[in-house]
Formats: C-alpha cells, structure tokens, sequence
C-alpha cells in the first residue's frame, strides 16, 4: 500500500492530521448515502475529510469525495463544488458540511511532520510528527486533551537511535 493521506482537523485553530483513532473510524460514508471509488493510490478510500472542535463539539466540517455514482448535491449544510477528475474518477468538495459527528472514542494528532522520515507505506505513525495531541470524546463531546509531543520525542529518539545502531 502506497502511503495514505490522512484526514485532518482543526483543533484549538491549528490544523492537525488524524494519525489513529480507536475504536472505529470517525467518519463512514455509507450512512451519508456516498459510495466512494478510489482516485489513486494515496487515497484508497476514495474520501478525506476535515473536521472541527467547536465549543467542544466535534463536527464534519468539509469532504473531498470521488465516485463514479452521481454525486450528492449537497451534504448536510455543504455546498458541491466539482474539482478536477483524478485519473478516470470524477472528485467533488463538499464545503461547510458543518454536521455534529456523535463519536466516541480516542484520536491522536500531529502536525509538523518530519518529511525525512516519511515511508511510502500507509499510514504515518506518531513519533514521525514533533507535535502530537491525543483527544477523547464522548457522544461528540470532547471529554479530555493533553499533549504527547514530549513523550512521542523520546520514542522518536529510540526509534532513530535503534536504526542507526542496525545500520539502516
């Protein structure tokens, strides 16, 4: 699998990649009614969507979505915008969705990714990012947040130290 983008989110306005979530995903398209196709190999689930915490209310703020069904003309309070086709698959961007997303669970952020160590693999895992958040909701509402960055630091600076003592 080829490295994956992730979805992102606006959290105490700076803007975040989702690097995990437990225990399921945040957003699933089938309950919006969307069957999405992938447009390439960087997005096997054929969606990316950003979200918001808002007075501690976790929302779908806007999605990008490629299929090859006829598009939803609007999404919850979003506006559709055709954006250029990616390969054979026709994208759309749904702004202003602004929905309340009811989940529960954890999610871990980062921002500032640390390009050199970037595999063209799925998904990039924490200790890649120098900022990293981890954030608990409940029904929607977020519960508790707190700062990982100087613990993911010292796991990063393991990890580093363990590769160039194999010699990779």
């Amino acid at each position: 699998m080829s490295a994956q983008l992730p979805d992102r989110i606006i959290f105490q306005n700076r803007e975040y990649d989702i690097i995990s979530f437990s225990p399921h995903k945040l957003f699933d398209p089938a309950p919006w009614g969307l069957e999405p196709s992938s447009p390439h190999r960087a997005c096997l689930r054929g969606t990316l969507a950003t979200f918001a915490v808002k007075e501690n209310i976790l929302h779908l703020q806007d999605l990008r979505y490629w299929t090859h069904r006829s598009p939803l003309l609007g999404l919850g309070a979003g506006k559709m915008i055709r954006e250029e086709e990616a390969g054979e698959c026709p994208g759309y961007l749904y702004q202003g969705i602004n929905a309340v997303i009811p989940w529960s669970g954890q999610l871990v952020l980062g921002r500032s990714f640390f390009w050199p160590l970037l595999l063209p693999r799925g998904f990039q895992p924490a200790w890649k990012y120098k900022e990293v958040m981890q954030l608990v909701f409940e029904e929607g509402s977020l519960r508790a947040f707190g700062d990982m960055s100087k613990k993911i630091a010292r796991v990063r600076a393991e990890v580093l130290e363990t590769v160039a003592a194999a010699g990779f």
